[in-house]
């Protein structure tokens, strides 16, 4: 919207809703949720030069109480994974990937942390990404997150 208005272009602002609530909501997933997580932190895998690296900021979100929720963070995700779970994570925490939320050619992937990277190579999942990790994932009204999660990346492959 900057670089637009930077350009003379006019821009107007529609009023909507971020893409973690919208798919967070699809799948039935409460963002927080009383005796389960008591806070939401969103946060964009990739920095601007000179930005604070996420990596960073991952060491204060390792919190069971907290849902975070991940933008851009798919070719990363390893490394914010083994950080979260150095920091006090547990390795069993319910996670989900989901590409092109809330559309017909909707794909995820649920799994615990220590397998979400593992299964999402598994189904093939591409960029753009949004991450959610949390035991709120587990409240998820999806029947996929009733299966293991090596039943869950057959299932994704052929939804």
């Amino acid at each position: 919207m900057n670089f637009l208005q930077q350009q003379g272009i006019q821009v107007q602002v529609i009023p909507g809703i971020t893409a973690a609530s919208g798919i967070a909501a699809e799948l039935g997933i409460p963002l927080t949720h009383r005796g389960v997580a008591n806070s939401v932190r969103f946060l964009t895998r990739h920095s601007r030069k000179g930005g604070t690296d996420s990596l960073f900021v991952a060491e204060n979100a390792a919190d069971p109480d907290l849902t975070l929720v991940v933008y851009m963070g798919l070719s990363t995700l390893p490394s914010l994974a083994q950080k979260l779970v150095h920091h006090g994570l547990p390795l069993t925490t319910p996670a989900v990937a989901v590409v092109r939320g809330t559309t017909p050619q909707q794909r995820m992937v649920f799994a615990e942390l220590k397998d979400l990277a593992n299964e999402i190579s598994s189904a093939e999942l591409v960029s753009p990404t949004l991450i959610v990790i949390g035991k709120v994932v587990a409240l998820s009204l999806s029947p996929l997150w009733l299966y293991t999660s090596n039943q869950v990346s057959s299932l994704v492959r052929t939804i």
